[in-house]
This record gives C-alpha cells, structure tokens and sequence, in this order.
C-alpha cells in the first residue's frame, strides 16, 4: 500500500491558500537555484577526489619497482576500484540533483499559473541554423544530463582500465576480490541512498496514470 497521497497539479493548487501562493513559489525559485548550486558543488567535489586517487594511481604505475613489486600493482587494482565506486557515487548523484531540481521545477509550474502566468514554463523557439553557422548556435540540450553521460563515460573507462590491469599484472585472485568489492558497494550504495518514499516516487510506464505530485498520507489515530 501506497505510503503518499497522489495530486495532480489543480489537487496540489487547492491545498495552497491563495494566499500562500505567491510565498510558496517564491520558496520554490528560491531551492531550484539552491540546487542547482549544490549540483556543481558536489561535481567539483567529486572531480577534486577523482583528480587525487588518480594522481595516486599514475605515481604507483610510474614507481621503478611497478612491474616486480605486487604492493604496487594491487594498490593500483584497488585505486582503480575506488575510483570506479566514486563514478558510480557521480553519477547516482547527479540523478538525484537532476530530480530534486525537476521537483522544484514542477512546482514553479503548478504554482506560477495562479501568480503570475505561464512565465517559467514557455521557451524560446530555435530557428535551426545551416552549417556552419549551427555550430555556434545556442540549442536546448540538458547540461545536468551531460553531465550524467560524462560520468557513465568515466565509468565506463574505469573499468576498461580495470580489465587492461588484468592483461598487464599477475593478479587474478586481487582481480576477482577487486571485482566483487565493486559490486558490493555499488550494490548497497544503490539499495540505502535511495529517498525514503523512492518506491511510491517512481512510478512505472504501465502503473497507471501519472499524478504530478505526492505527498505523505496523515497516520489515523
């Protein structure tokens, strides 16, 4: 059983004094900026921790002893490793930076309509230039969703560098304990970093129609 209450947009406008409206899209604006801001905190402070296990990962290669020495080569593996769970963490959360910032988007859009008109939600239409001069040419991709395919990217090559560690290094049983340490964690990550109403919140494609907000249904006494 549903632990929310699901409201279409004109349900989610009733329960909002008129009012209070004006406030509540105020306070809306004022988080989807907030988040935004968060979003390319949190990709710096990921790129700074990527950028140190790598330099950490290039002085083990670069060591003399790298190719007689297996504490350099397994530190190697396990930076490697480490580095593949931190893009996966990105990435994870730049899916939940992109959501919290459709969250707020949606209720600019639920909001704004009774307060000021559709102002938030109307776009400016892009006549498509010819090459070259589209080249140069503003056009409305998502920079948070490229952001998303840059961290898959990373992922991905990541663990190629995993697998060519495999070719150059005799350490198939570290390689297999590297392997599974992986997809623990990732494992984990996915299942506990999810928000608390995450079931409720997703909704599938076949589930029935979609309700663009939800909110927790109050406890009978």
């Amino acid at each position: 059983m549903s632990k929310l209450e699901y409201l279409t947009d004109k349900e989610y406008i009733n329960k909002i004094t008129t009012s209070k409206q004006e406030k509540c899209l105020e306070i809306a604006l004022d988080i989807r900026k907030f988040e935004i801001d968060l979003y390319w905190k949190r990709a710096t402070y990921f790129w700074a921790f990527a950028a140190s296990i790598i330099a950490l990962m290039v002085l083990c290669f670069r060591n003399p002893n790298f190719n007689n020495d297996q504490f350099y080569q397994v530190s190697l593996l396990l930076l490697n490793s480490l580095l593949i769970v931190i893009s996966y963490i990105w990435y994870l959360a730049s899916k939940g930076s992109k959501y919290w910032q459709e969250n707020w988007e949606q209720h600019v859009v639920a909001l704004e309509e009774s307060v000021m008109g559709p102002f938030y939600k109307s776009f400016l239409l892009v006549n498509k230039r010819n090459f070259p001069d589209s080249i140069l040419q503003g056009m409305p991709y998502s920079v948070s969703k490229l952001s998303m395919c840059l961290s898959l990217v990373m992922i991905l090559v990541w663990l190629s560098l995993h697998f060519v560690i495999l070719i150059f290094t005799p350490l198939p049983f570290e390689y297999v304990v590297s392997l599974m340490f992986i997809f623990i964690v990732c494992f984990f990550i996915n299942k506990y970093g999810r928000f608390s109403y995450f079931n409720e919140v997703v909704i599938g494609e076949n589930e029935g129609s979609y309700n663009s907000f939800g909110i927790p249904k109050k406890n009978k006494v």
